[in-house]
C-alpha cells in the first residue's frame, strides 16, 4: 500500500508539478494614493516602489514594492490616479514566488473606473 502512495508523488516532484503559489493583489483608490517615487536602487537590481497611502485624508503608511521586472508604467498609472476623486481603483498584482533573482515580480498594474 504505501508504495503505491510514493511512487506517484515521485512522479510529481520529478514532473515539477508541486510548483509555489504566492500571488498578492492590492487594491487602492485613487484617493488612497498619495506620492508615488521609483528610487534609485544603487546596490541590488530590483527596481522599487514607493507608494504612499492614505485614509480619509490622513497618512497611514508608505508601500514599498521591489520587483525584478520594471515598475515605470506602473509609477505612472498610480500618478494618474493619485488623488482622483471619481470611483478610480489600481490594482496590483505581485507574485510573491516568481522564477526570477529575488522571486517576486510585480505582474499586473490596472486602473479600473
Amino acid at each position: 500500500m504505501s508504495l503505491r502512495l510514493a511512487f506517484p508523488f515521485a512522479l510529481l516532484t520529478a514532473s515539477g508539478a508541486l510548483a509555489f503559489d504566492d500571488q498578492r493583489v492590492i487594491t487602492l483608490s485613487g484617493t488612497e494614493i498619495g506620492e508615488v517615487r521609483t528610487p534609485d536602487v544603487k546596490d541590488e537590481d530590483p527596481a522599487s516602489l514607493e507608494i504612499d497611502i492614505f485614509d480619509g485624508g490622513d497618512f497611514i503608511q508608505t508601500l514599498i514594492l521591489e520587483s525584478d521586472g520594471s515598475v515605470t508604467d506602473c509609477a505612472r498609472t498610480l500618478r494618474a490616479a493619485a488623488g482622483t476623486a471619481a470611483p478610480v481603483t489600481v490594482t496590483l498584482t505581485i507574485d510573491m514566488a516568481a522564477q526570477t533573482m529575488n522571486g517576486v515580480m510585480l505582474e499586473n498594474c490596472v486602473t479600473s473606473r
